[in-house]
């Protein structure tokens, strides 16, 4: 199942105020894969995870081999893990598939194989992942002993082609943010605060959270940032007095959300081209690319 894949599907992303489509913005590889990462920590994930295997049945004398060149789309353990500590450090790590709105067409297909090769592939065009002994796409043909020796010998060495995936999707960009990752620390802070107090209160409270809870800013100034957090605390977290000072809200301790989007200038639909390339080989690994049309 997905959850023991470290993965979790945002079938509700706007209903949860994450972002509805992969963010441009910053692109990280991760093991074998490409991640979109959000300024809010949401990291949508491009699921090409191929692999491939092949094998040739037995026959008896003189007649064909069934030969299978067949294709998973599964995580390794190593990526298990690195999306896992995500999770656990509070990003929200998830995948698109063909079943998302913003993804347009997913075209898949083996390339470059033998000429003797007719057969028609079972191609799932889903990018949908799961275990490592599921299939996700193959390719099968009885052919005579000596090509079904000639297609192991090739797949041990050189390859027999290239299983290639393509998904073309709208994206969005991010050209400038600043976010508050984690609140807890100012929330903490403006808890302890007295019933009465003037704002340079509200600022040095604001001050000494940054000191352990930085703004991640993208295309920004970081003081610009943290004037915006403060005036973000005055018109949620705080009102006035008639005295001039300030009181808390009530529920002044909820203020804040997790996380704090306080700027953010996007674009948005971006047309992006995904492609992945595993050579059909033994012990090959997929490569990916995404770029912007």
């Amino acid at each position: 199942m997905l959850i023991a894949l470290a993965l979790v599907r945002l079938t509700a992303a706007a209903a949860a105020g994450l972002p509805e489509r992969p963010d441009l913005g910053h692109i990280e590889d991760i093991g074998r894969l490409k991640t979109f990462v959000s300024p809010t920590q949401v990291i949508w994930v491009y699921p090409a995870a191929f692999a491939s295997a092949l094998t040739c049945l037995d026959a008896s004398a003189g007649e064909p081999r069934l030969c299978t060149l067949k294709i998973t789309n599964a995580l390794r353990e190593d990526e298990k893990s690195r999306f896992a500590a995500l999770s656990n450090s509070g990003s929200t790590v998830t995948h698109f598939t063909n079943i998302d709105p913003f993804v347009q067409r997913i075209d898949e297909s083996f390339v470059g194989l033998p000429a003797f090769i007719t057969a028609k592939p079972m191609l799932l065009r889903s990018l949908q992942l799961g275990r490592s002994n599921l299939t996700y796409a193959s390719i099968s043909q009885r052919v005579p002993s000596q090509q079904a020796e000639q297609l192991l010998a090739a797949f041990e060495s050189d390859g027999v082609g290239t299983f290639q995936s393509k998904v073309v999707l709208q994206a969005q960009r991010t050209l400038a943010s600043a976010v508050l990752t984690d609140p807890a620390d100012l929330r903490a802070r403006l808890v302890t605060l007295p019933a009465a107090f003037d704002f340079d209160a509200v600022k040095a409270a604001v001050n000494a959270s940054l000191k352990t809870s930085a703004i991640t800013v993208q295309g920004t100034d970081p003081d610009e940032a943290a004037i915006l957090l403060m005036f973000f605390v005055r018109q949620h977290c705080i009102k006035p007095m008639v005295n001039g000072q300030y009181e808390r809200t009530i529920g002044a301790e909820q203020c804040l959300p997790k996380p704090l989007v306080l700027f953010r200038d996007t674009v948005a639909p971006v047309s992006v081209e995904c492609v992945a390339y595993l050579p059909l080989k033994k012990n090959a690994s997929v490569s990916s690319s995404c770029s912007s049309k």
